[in-house]
């Protein structure tokens, strides 16, 4: 093929390409963000929720998880207070960060002072949260459970 030929195959090949592209983009849906964007603090799980802890052990912990929600992505901070056992290594406080799909959240929460890390996933029923969790220090698991909290409000 020579390379006039070549330069046409081409020059109608970008051509085609173009219309396709032009046609598919006429066609999609507009997105209004003003509209269809979430804003921090204003997803299901954005408030303060309080319950329990229990190991599997047996040991009980009152906590304080106050969530906000931008789209999926959570954030907030943890409270810990005793209830028939101190809240583990003395850490009565942490920063949570997590995910929320469709009616499940999944969120570290980094204790302080140690830095231990504890996962809790769970299902969202409305105005109550519960689940599992498994704390982790040091890559080693030191602690698994449940847990259930309701919405405060």
């Amino acid at each position: 093929m020579s390379s006039i030929a070549r330069l046409g195959v081409a020059i109608a090949l970008a051509t085609l390409a173009a219309c396709i592209v032009t046609t598919a983009s006429r066609e999609l849906p507009s997105i209004d963000p003003v509209n269809n964007v979430q804003t921090a603090g204003t997803g299901p799980i954005s408030g303060t929720w309080q319950g329990r802890s229990t190991s599997y052990s047996n040991e009980i912990r009152d906590i304080t998880l106050r969530m906000n929600q931008d789209g999926m992505r959570i954030s907030g901070d943890y409270d810990c207070s005793p209830h028939n056992a101190f809240c583990r290594n003395l850490d009565d406080s942490g920063t949570v960060s997590g995910k929320f799909t469709n009616d499940k959240l999944a969120i570290e929460i980094i204790l302080s002072p140690d830095n231990s890390q504890c996962f809790f996933t769970g299902k969202v029923a409305e105005s109550l949260i519960y689940g599992d969790y498994e704390c982790v220090d040091r890559a080693r698991i030191v602690e698994i459970g449940t847990w259930r909290v309701k919405r405060l409000g």
